[in-house]
């Protein structure tokens, strides 16, 4: 026995027999049968809802920083020959600063560059050297407006006023692809759960009824005509004499018209974007967990 070991072995007489062990085999895995596969369109719709919402605040921040670089004042300086330009052009929105380089004090009137509440252009004492400023505001309507010095009658200036310019149109677009592209997505995530007869009743008919093509359209020659006189609804009448008889005999020569009351040039720049974007982003987030809880179940 000692023949068949190794010449570098060493042997002890205490030594124990190390028992041999053999390695388990290991146990083959495969996919349940009854397991459901993960979808990968949530996360696909999440990462493009991120994207486009990343895009649409990109673009905001830099009409932003467009408008503050545009917004710049006017400056108009008050001199011994005149105002310098004597007639400027300004937005909606702008600030008109005057500065006085003549050797008097100024004061700058206006008795029709005025806002809906009346508050002209009266500046204070404009001392040499000194600026005022005035901000045309978004309620004083388009036109030309003239101004001058009440202390210098001859000194005289111009103001043309002009809307104030609406924002770019890519930036309105941008929004209404985002928008239209988180309400595509979401009528998919809901289509593709809802079965094919169901999205049937849901979708209604684009197809015309019998009922509707046989519709008259009623024509100028057809359309009934209003027998009562208009002429005759306008007179006034006295409702203390007996049986509410005019209360003059004479009719006027033609319908009065009613007074036409102001209308604004230009509506606030106000807009359902900012609320109706964070409302379809938390009903895309809602779909999505709702679509993957029930995936994974």
């Amino acid at each position: 026995m000692d023949s068949s070991l190794h010449p570098d072995w060493l042997s002890t007489d205490d030594e124990d027999i190390v028992p041999v062990r053999s390695k388990a085999g290991e146990k083959e895995t495969g996919v349940p049968v009854d397991a459901r596969l993960v979808s990968r369109k949530p996360a696909a719709i999440v990462g493009i809802t991120m994207v486009l919402l990343l895009g649409l605040s990109f673009f905001g921040g830099l009409q932003t920083l467009t408008g503050q670089l545009t917004g710049s004042n006017v400056v108009v300086h008050i001199t011994e020959s005149g105002m310098v330009p004597a007639s400027i052009h300004v937005e909606q929105g702008t600030t008109v600063q005057w500065i006085n380089d003549h050797s008097d004090p100024q004061i700058l009137e206006s008795r029709d560059l005025c806002n809906d509440a009346g508050e002209c252009l009266f500046t204070p004492t404009i001392f040499p050297g000194d600026n005022v400023e005035f901000t045309v505001t978004k309620d004083i309507a388009a036109g030309n407006y003239t101004y001058g010095s009440v202390t210098h009658t001859e000194l005289m200036g111009q103001v043309t006023v002009e809307t104030a310019q609406s924002a770019p149109s890519g930036i309105g677009s941008m929004e209404h692809t985002v928008l239209d592209e988180l309400a595509r997505v979401a009528e998919e995530v809901v289509a593709d759960d809802l079965p094919a007869q169901r999205t049937a009743a849901v979708l209604p008919s684009t197809q015309p009824t019998m009922a509707q093509e046989n519709v008259e359209v009623p024509t100028a020659e057809t359309a009934p005509v209003p027998t009562q006189n208009v002429q005759k609804q306008s007179i006034p009448t006295n409702t203390n004499t007996v049986a509410g008889r005019t209360a003059h005999t004479g009719a006027p020569s033609e319908v009065p018209l009613a007074q036409q009351g102001y209308k604004p040039f230009t509506q606030p720049q106000t807009g359902p974007s900012t609320w109706v974007a964070a409302v379809l982003l938390l009903v895309s987030i809602s779909i999505l967990t709702w679509r993957t809880r029930r995936t994974v179940a």
